[in-house]
C-alpha cells in the first residue's frame, strides 16, 4: 500500500467546454480531499462548446449549474 506524503491531500478533476485557450470554459469541477470531503460543481458556460466535449460531456451534467462568480464564492468557503 502507497502511503501518501500528507493527509491534506486534494485531488482534482476538471471538463472544459474547449482546449483553445482563447475560447475554453470550465463545464465542471471537482475536489476530493483524502478523508472523503468533496466539492463538485456544475457551472453555467455561455460560449460554444467543441465537438468533443459537447458529445461526451454535456450529456452526463446535471440541469443545476452555478455561475463562475457563485463557484468561486463556493470555493472559498471551503476550508480546505
Amino acid at each position: 500500500m502507497i502511503k501518501p506524503y500528507s493527509q491534506n491531500l486534494i485531488f482534482f478533476d476538471t471538463e472544459f467546454s474547449s482546449l483553445d485557450l482563447d475560447r475554453g470554459e470550465i463545464l465542471s469541477l471537482g475536489f476530493v480531499k483524502m478523508n472523503r470531503e468533496a466539492l463538485y460543481l456544475e457551472v453555467d458556460f455561455k460560449r460554444e462548446v467543441d465537438k468533443w466535449p459537447k458529445e461526451n460531456i454535456l450529456p452526463n451534467l446535471g440541469i443545476k449549474k452555478v455561475t463562475s462568480e457563485e463557484a468561486a464564492k463556493k470555493n472559498r468557503r471551503i476550508y480546505w
